[in-house]
């Protein structure tokens, strides 16, 4: 738990999330490495975040909330808060 939420750790990511995240980044009609450069982080780590491998730290995990379409539903989807 980070400041009263709970945080998806590596090796417990979903695969929704992936999907989600790899939703947002094609809308924005970005590679994985322009997308990457929004959060000063790797092409690797966001395939890693769109195939479920890990995820997000609960800043970027923020950030993409902000880029999605529905930032409150995507943070009550994987940021719960406790």
């Amino acid at each position: 738990m980070i400041d009263g939420f709970t945080v998806y750790r590596k090796g417990q990511a979903s695969m929704e999330l992936g999907e989600r995240i790899k939703v947002i980044r094609v809308s924005l009609g970005e590679t994985m490495e322009q997308f990457g450069a929004r959060f000063n982080t790797s092409k690797g780590t966001v395939n890693n975040w769109e195939k479920g491998r890990n995820a997000p730290n609960k800043a970027n995990l923020k950030k993409i909330a902000d880029l999605s379409d529905n930032p409150r539903e995507f943070i009550s989807l994987y940021l719960t808060q406790i």
